[in-house]
């Protein structure tokens, strides 16, 4: 396991409360995201949340998802350019919740959340009303 992680890894990008996550060595146009913590859940998250929104105008808003393993360990994502704090967005759809600059990203011009594999997206559904964003 060890290997294989480290052969299609690049450098480690950060790290949250159950997940790493790495540039992808095959591909730098996306990143490795490996869930260490098992029955979190989190990576499966975003790749459902990924297809729910995929095909609809949300879909700027988020980092897309290329792929999933059988057992949900692993997802390939693009890669976001990390944010300077005066380019984040002054407002944000409603159901982003866990508002980290860390959490952001850019693909090309567009601000995304690239760490969404905790939303309110169940509560609050695809709303197209947007909230003050506070990066404190």
């Amino acid at each position: 396991q060890r290997e294989l992680l480290e052969f299609i890894c690049g450098d480690r990008l950060g790290a949250g409360m159950s997940r790493e996550v790495f540039r992808f060595n095959l591909d730098d146009r996306y990143v490795v995201k490996f869930e260490s913590i098992e029955h979190r859940f989190q990576n499966i998250e975003e790749f459902m949340t990924w297809q729910a929104v995929e095909h609809t105008a949300h879909a700027k808003w988020f980092a897309p998802c290329k792929a999933i393993s059988g057992c949900g360990r692993i997802l390939l994502q693009a890669y976001a350019e990390p944010l300077a704090a005066i380019a984040l967005p002054a407002e944000v759809p409603a159901f982003f919740t866990d508002l980290k600059p860390s959490n952001w990203g850019r693909i090309g011009k567009q601000p995304v959340a690239c760490d969404y594999g905790r939303t309110m997206l169940m509560s609050r559904g695809l709303t197209n009303k947007m909230r003050k964003a506070d990066w404190t």
